[in-house]
């Protein structure tokens, strides 16, 4: 075997030729420009055979300043289906072992890696299903004994994400799922409130590397809402360059005096649903016995086309505040960022302004991605992660329950890997860290 650096073009061709399936958007061609683009110094390896078979690859970069960092997120990238053969092991450790080599020669204190390997397959409710066999626990096992410090099953959404949220797009017989059994896949509500942003004249636009200000904006207001840290514009330019047509930014839209009018037929509908339930039950009254089965059934038809009245009046309220800010012209309400491979499509980045959360626009993003799917012929689409946590306290149970309305499954993958190749260092940077932490605190 033969442990060797690749260049951009030949690990996408390798990725491309033996390893389609497997990879994630974070192990392509295009992951290697966008890191190159944000100077975090790419290398791609790869184990091969005397005959130029190729076992093993893998895509990594560099980070920090104070403690020099060799990442790994997505790789290695190898073989495999039911288990680990002898020959898939010996070729993993081979690769492992280079890696090592070259973090110690470009000193390098610290390698973390975060392979994208399945520990456990789950339910979109989080119960273990039993039904399809993974060999992560191998892959554990694998690098522990290579001297590896596995992080262990964490949940929570800080770093790379372990716990993803996926949606297959297959139906039972094989076949890629049509646009309709697709919407009728989702529960009632996100059908009906991907129903309710068209109704509201939400529309989606794509956009180009003219238009991203608009895009960061939102994700700004978003991350200081939710309490993150969004990435600066030259990171969005960076993803939009790399990858071109398999990064879609998209920006949710709404014309807000075409939306008024929308209101004001919403405002006449309910009037006339609350005369005519009205009118139904002063009727009811002349029907002797029959009355109170009429008037029972009609009061609760009238009670719902009141509350659709007071909402939809409580809508008018707010479109004129947002008149009143904005004027009667278009304005941005959501963004979310796709990326795609040819096997996946990944639901990257999102936003809202918050004060519009009533225009539904993110269920509509959603769908229109899902959709795009079936359109480029892609088995999965991946609304990435989770915290793994399955509970009503989980401050991010929200989430889950936005995902889990367009159904799907989970992927629960191994984790992260540590290994730590500058001893004195590592434990300086560590120590140095714990004191400015502790200072900080007191």
């Amino acid at each position: 075997m033969h442990f060797s650096e690749l260049s951009a073009d030949e690990f996408g061709r390798i990725v491309e030729e033996n390893f389609r399936e497997q990879t994630a958007f974070l192990q392509t061609e295009e992951q290697y420009m966008q890191r190159n683009l944000l100077g975090q110094s790419p290398r791609a390896f790869a184990v091969t055979t005397d005959d130029e078979g190729v076992l093993v690859a893998g895509l990594t970069f560099a980070t920090g300043n104070r403690l020099k960092v060799l990442n790994i997120i997505g790789a290695p990238l190898f073989r495999a289906t039911d288990n680990l053969d002898c020959d898939t092991c010996k070729a993993l450790k081979y690769w492992l072992n280079g890696i090592k080599q070259y973090a110690k020669k470009h000193k390098f204190a610290l390698i973390r890696c975060n392979p994208n390997v399945v520990l456990n397959y789950r339910t979109s409710e989080g119960e273990l299903d039993d039904s399809r066999s993974t060999f992560g626990r191998e892959v554990v096992d694998l690098f522990s004994a290579t001297g590896w410090n596995w992080l262990g099953e964490t949940t929570g959404s800080e770093g790379q994400p372990r716990w993803n949220f996926v949606k297959d797009l297959k139906n039972e017989d094989g076949e890629m799922m049509t646009e309709q059994e697709v919407f009728a896949s989702y529960r009632s509500t996100m059908r009906n409130r991907v129903k309710k942003a068209t109704k509201n004249g939400v529309t989606l636009r794509k956009l180009t590397a003219n238009d991203l200000d608009g895009f960061k904006e939102i994700t700004k207001l978003t991350g200081k809402r939710r309490g993150f840290a969004d990435h600066a514009i030259d990171y969005y330019n960076a993803v939009l360059k790399s990858y071109s047509d398999m990064a879609e930014f998209m920006l949710a839209e709404v014309n807000l005096s075409t939306y008024i009018e929308t209101v004001h037929d919403e405002i006449k509908d309910a009037e006339n649903e609350v005369l005519r339930y009205s009118e139904r039950q002063k009727a009811g009254n002349r029907f002797g016995d029959k009355a109170n089965v009429i008037n029972k059934r009609n009061k609760g038809r009238l009670l719902e086309a009141s509350n659709q009245l007071d909402a939809a009046k409580q809508h008018l309220k707010e479109a004129q505040n947002w008149i009143d800010a904005n004027g009667t012209g278009t304005i941005n309400v959501a963004c979310a960022l796709f990326v795609h491979t040819s096997n996946e499509m990944v639901y990257l980045f999102s936003g809202m302004k918050n004060e519009f959360r009533n225009l539904y626009a993110p269920y509509l993003l959603q769908d229109y991605a899902i959709k795009k799917c079936l359109e480029l012929g892609i088995e999965k689409y991946n609304f990435y992660g989770i915290d793994g946590v399955f509970n009503e306290k989980s401050p991010e149970h929200g989430i889950l329950t936005f995902k889990q309305g367009f159904g799907g499954r989970i992927e629960e993958l191994v984790g992260g890997f540590e290994y730590v190749t500058d001893k004195l260092k590592y434990t300086v940077f560590s120590i140095v860290s714990a004191l400015k932490s502790r200072g900080s605190n007191g």
